[in-house]
């Protein structure tokens, strides 16, 4: 039988979809799978491979902030192992609203009297960084700090903020250009490949700008080229034949040009 994944991905995984208040239906829609496979998935049946492992965490949209609920104990051995100690987190992640893609800011002491190697000392920066699957930014005190410091043992993430609007086009917009670049790197022989890990990101990430274009204001939606929606609406057959991959992808070389087209004023 296949190893699970770790207690800590499944951990981050569950706390990050009651985050976001998202049900296991949801969520394996949003991933490109099913319901039952999220649900083996959290309790360690199944083992989701990286690909949907990060499809997955996309989609519940895992902040920092809960990442390092779940490793906060790792991250503060890590931090004792290159010579720091008093580990705290600051920026969005101790305001409470950091979101998917934001840095992880933290602050630590040393004590420079004790010999503390340098180089080893930064190079917790890159460890922090890989293990909590986001950027991890350090300063060291004396730092004069303008927002709370909270500690990172026993560090609880606040409760994600809901908004009580709808984003602004601008913000949406940029959102859409997010998603985008994460196809920046794809290849047509990568999607000549029906099976492959690459052609089920790029069908699962075109069906997400595919609904957040659906979303956007008519009047900023309307500017979006028909065969730029046509193209949306049809990716997710990609996997099952419904596209080509020579029209998927032109699809992704027309995108950014199409986004960055987009006039918003507001």
């Amino acid at each position: 039988m296949t190893a699970a994944n770790s207690d800590a991905e499944r951990r981050m995984l569950v706390l990050a979809r009651e985050d976001g208040r998202i049900s296991q239906q949801r969520l394996a829609k949003l991933a490109g799978t099913s319901q039952p496979a999220v649900a083996a998935i959290e309790v360690g049946t199944r083992r989701a491979s990286p690909e949907l492992l990060e499809r997955l965490f996309d989609a519940v949209a895992l902040r920092p902030s809960v990442a390092l609920t779940v490793l906060a104990d790792d991250v503060v051995a890590l931090a004792a192992s290159h010579g720091l100690h008093d580990l705290r987190v600051i920026g969005s992640a101790a305001r409470g609203d950091d979101v998917r893609g934001s840095d992880l800011d933290l602050v630590a002491r040393y004590d420079e009297t004790a010999g503390v190697d340098v180089v080893r000392m930064l190079a917790f920066v890159p460890r922090a960084s890989a293990l909590l699957a986001c950027r991890v930014d350090l300063v060291l005190e004396p730092v004069e700090l303008d927002g709370p410091a909270v500690p990172v043992k026993g560090f609880v993430p606040s409760p994600r903020i809901e908004r009580t609007r709808a984003p602004a086009a601008a913000e949406q917009l940029a959102a859409l250009r997010q998603l985008v670049h994460r196809l920046d790197d794809v290849t047509l022989e990568q999607l000549a490949r029906p099976d492959g890990a690459v052609t089920l990101r790029v069908e699962a990430t075109l069906a997400r700008i595919a609904d957040a274009v659906d979303r956007l204001p008519d009047d900023v939606r309307q500017q979006v080229p028909d065969g730029i929606v046509d193209g949306l609406l049809a990716a997710p057959r990609v996997l099952r034949g419904g596209l080509e991959p020579s029209v998927a992808m032109r699809l992704l070389e027309e995108l950014p040009a199409a986004l960055r087209a987009l006039d918003v004023d507001r």
